[in-house]
């Protein structure tokens, strides 16, 4: 997503994996967060997810993020996923069912 200047202030990606969907990454610049941007690129995907028909969208959201998914509709699965990185911490696994 552009600002009104084209800077880039926010990405996603979607990572079709039939027959999981998954926001794969959801990103603000930090001095943006806060203003609506993630907010609008998050339903955007939801759109998307609907428009193609899919049933269910997951996302592995950062600690830090985790409120955010909850106030979109996501709930906790109740799964958990080890970092990629070694040692790293475990992920909540987050759905959406659409």
């Amino acid at each position: 997503m552009l600002d009104a200047r084209s800077d880039l202030v926010s990405f996603v990606a979607i990572a079709a994996l039939d027959p999981i969907v998954v926001l794969d990454h959801l990103w603000v610049t930090p001095e943006r967060i806060g203003h609506g941007i993630g907010r609008r690129a998050c339903e955007y995907v939801i759109q998307f997810a609907r428009e193609h028909q899919w049933i269910e969208l997951s996302v592995l959201p950062d600690p830090p993020s985790e409120g955010f998914y909850l106030r979109m509709g996501f709930e906790d699965s109740g799964k958990r996923v080890p970092s990629r990185v070694p040692g790293g911490p475990l992920f909540s696994v987050y759905r959406l069912r659409l």
